[in-house]
């Protein structure tokens, strides 16, 4: 649609489902991580902004390598989730 209704119902649909979009997700492999920070030259105690972090999947990764993460969702749930999910690292 050219407003963006449909764009920002999908948004929403993911918030609502947060808890199985969490479960049936699949995880970001090691090596993609890996080669990510090494094409930045991201190391420990580097920066950086996680933009739409959902439930916190990808957060690990980074959070694991030292990184400090900054993470924004708009989703209520999915923020409530990310939370949960990342314990101590937030």
């Amino acid at each position: 649609m050219p407003d963006g209704t449909l764009e920002r119902s999908y948004g929403k649909i993911f918030d609502q489902l947060a808890d199985e979009y969490d479960r049936h997700r699949p995880t970001y492999p090691d090596v993609l991580l890996d080669h990510v920070c090494g094409v930045a030259a991201l190391g420990a105690g580097d920066r950086v902004l996680e933009i739409g972090c959902g439930t916190g999947q990808l957060t690990r990764g980074p959070l694991a390598r030292g990184l400090h993460v900054s993470a924004v969702e708009p989703g209520e749930q999915l923020t409530a989730l990310a939370q949960q999910n990342l314990g101590d690292h937030r």
